[in-house]
């Protein structure tokens, strides 16, 4: 009995020590992998991170690190540290040749390389430079990103076909917690943080099922302010208030309106007016109320200057638009805007139509039913887009409000936001849509150029 204890004995101290060594290589394989997946990840958002700083870099001209090369030539600034985030970058510059003698376009091939450790990884950018002037007495608009956020963002089961990028550092601020959520393009966070913290993707999926262009930090946090609220036209009489009704139609030329002040325009029961602008023209019309139970309102062009004649409303009080009212739907984007300094809420319920772009001061908007915009929204409040809208927009620009997009909701363009939703099936597609950005005078005089890229190949 005593021989077979010791066997057993034995036995279990061999089976014991066999099964702790399995068990401390396992551990030590999955810290190798998490040490491996660590440092790549790392190294991927130096490369990303330097690609963008490389191309603003260039097209800036604001740094001196990055030269243009001549022609056939190679610029190689070797490896550099970048402290903040914890490792080497290298930034290789090709110039592919000029590509248009007209305008000074030129190809580059910029290829950037992160090193962390023994980690690195590869971005490689094709594309086009081309000279333009940056006026900095007007406002101007970034496009950079498909979506960008101060704050947070999430997806609840919805698409960002294009780039993200937010400021924010929290963790767990960019939600993506949910099937069928995806952000179709790369997913910037604010410097300094760890992406991973920062992002919060189901645990049940890989990190490129929700983000197919990959995850990275931003050089620096971008900032964007609301552009100032362009003053009332002056006004030195007022007109009377034009009521359409019925299947009535009613035709004004807005030369006889200058300086006037309309106290209210109000359409009922699908009447029509055709507001009459002249080519080569900016007509600048205040409004008190503007009121569209159910109407229309169409832009005529009149006269043969070589420029589209533009109406732009200045609506201080009200403006309402139901059933399925139509302004300028048949005309051209570019010839409409309204300014809307009132307090309420703008609902575009219905089956509206609305072709222009729409500044509101401070007020919120409401874009459901299955109303269809196309053109820029800039405000100070929220955006919220809900049912079947679809949004054709260069730029929804909210820098202090929150922009959700829920159910069949559909926005072709750009968003800037303070916080960001997309739920439900709701879709955000990046696209520079040909629709002109405001301009919109700042203080402060002269030109700036700069080179703008256009991106031909990203890998």
């Amino acid at each position: 009995m005593g021989k077979y204890a010791i066997v057993l004995v034995s036995t279990l101290i061999v089976f014991t020590m066999s099964y702790t060594h399995s068990l401390r290589t396992v551990y030590l394989q999955s810290e190798t992998r998490l040490m491996d997946s660590y440092g790549y990840n790392q190294a991927n958002n130096l490369a990303q991170a330097a690609m963008m700083a490389s191309v603003r870099d260039i097209g800036t001209r604001d740094s001196g690190v990055l030269n243009i090369p001549d022609e056939g030539q190679i610029e190689d600034t070797g490896y550099m540290d970048w402290h903040e985030l914890g490792g080497e970058v290298r930034v290789i510059i090709t110039n592919l040749g000029e590509v248009s003698s007209s305008n000074g376009s030129i190809r580059l091939n910029i290829e950037t390389i992160g090193r962390f450790n023994n980690y690195e990884y590869r971005s490689n950018v094709t594309g086009f430079f081309h000279p333009t002037t940056s006026t900095s007495n007007s406002f101007q608009w970034n496009t950079d990103y498909g979506v960008f956020t101060e704050g947070g963002a999430v997806f609840e089961s919805g698409t960002v076909e294009g780039s993200v990028a937010t400021n924010s550092t929290a963790t767990n601020s960019v939600n993506l917690n949910w099937g069928g959520s995806r952000i179709d393009g790369t997913l910037q966070v604010g410097p300094g943080a760890d992406p991973n913290d920062v992002v919060l993707i189901p645990t049940w999926g890989q990190q490129s099922q929700f983000i197919t262009g990959g995850l990275s930090n931003m050089l620096n946090k971008l900032e964007f302010e609301m552009p100032p609220f362009p003053d009332y036209p002056q006004t030195s009489s007022s007109a009377e208030p034009i009521h359409v009704s019925g299947s009535g139609f009613q035709t004004i030329y807005m030369s006889d309106f200058e300086g006037a002040y309309i106290p209210e325009i109000n359409l009922q029961g699908g009447s029509r007016l055709q507001i009459v602008v002249d080519t080569d023209e900016v007509h600048r019309i205040h409004v008190g109320k503007l009121v569209i139970g159910q109407g229309f309102i169409d832009i005529q062009q009149q006269g043969s200057g070589e420029d589209r004649g533009r109406l732009e409303l200045y609506v201080e009080d009200q403006f309402t638009i139901g059933g399925s009212s139509e302004i300028n739907h048949n005309g051209e984007t570019e010839d409409f805007i309204m300014y809307y300094g009132g307090d309420s809420q703008l609902s575009l319920a219905g089956n509206t139509r609305y072709n222009g772009s729409l500044f509101s001061e401070k007020a919120s908007l409401d874009l459901g039913g299955s109303n269809a915009i196309r053109g820029n929204i800039i405000t100070g409040g929220d955006v919220i887009m809900r049912g079947g809208i679809s949004a054709y927009s260069r730029m929804v620009y909210a820098p202090n409000g929150h922009v959700r997009l829920e159910g069949s909701a559909q926005l072709r363009g750009i968003v800037v936001s303070n916080t960001f939703a997309v739920v439900g099936g709701a879709r955000v597609i990046q696209d520079d849509i040909d629709i002109q950005l405001p301009d919109i005078p700042m203080e402060g005089e002269g030109d700036e150029d700069i080179l703008a890229f256009q991106i031909e190949r990203w890998r």
